[in-house]
């Protein structure tokens, strides 16, 4: 009479170790991921100490300045000329 056998004859030892290394790499992911996220959100929140919210109520008038640059009047070709005349 035969009996079942082992699930652990069937684990290959180096595929065990790499999965394990592949967990430990993905919970150091995370913890890098955690840490670079948090430190953007600390930036963001330096850059915007000192700047306040302005909001515009409908039909409220507001200056608006455009420049004649962001309104070209020919096509953009590279061989245009560069600069401001």
């Amino acid at each position: 009479m035969w009996s079942l056998p082992n699930p652990q004859d069937f684990i290959h030892k180096e595929g065990a170790s790499k999965a394990e290394f592949v967990q430990k790499k993905k919970k150091l992911h995370e913890k890098v991921k955690n840490q670079i996220q948090q430190e953007s959100e600390r930036y963001v929140k330096q850059s915007n100490k000192r700047k306040r919210e302005i909001i515009f109520e409908e039909r409220e008038w507001v200056w608006l300045h455009l420049r004649k640059d962001i309104f070209p009047k020919q096509r953009m070709s590279k061989l245009n000329p560069h600069g401001v005349g």
